[in-house]
């Protein structure tokens, strides 16, 4: 299943899309990079950059299962 999914490749382009999507909250609220430094994020930070995370995750999956994986293998598994 996981070389169905595409592998390795497909964990990194997730990551990378998730790190990604994490610096481009940073970049579009300063301030919520601020609260972060310092250890004092609010409950609507935490959710919006986890939110991000999950989003950019998934995408991040998908496309990798679609680029370098076998995604009818995949469909055919569950």
């Amino acid at each position: 299943m996981f070389a169905a999914q595409g592998g390795f490749s497909t964990v990194g382009l997730a990551l990378g899309a998730t790190a990604f999507g994490t610096l481009l909250v940073f970049a579009a609220f300063p301030r919520t990079a601020a609260h972060f430094r310092n250890g004092s994020l609010g409950f609507y930070e935490c959710a919006t950059l986890g939110g991000s995370a999950a989003f950019w995750y998934g995408t991040g999956s998908w496309v990798g299962n679609r680029t370098f994986g076998d995604a009818q293998k995949v469909r055919n598994h569950w």
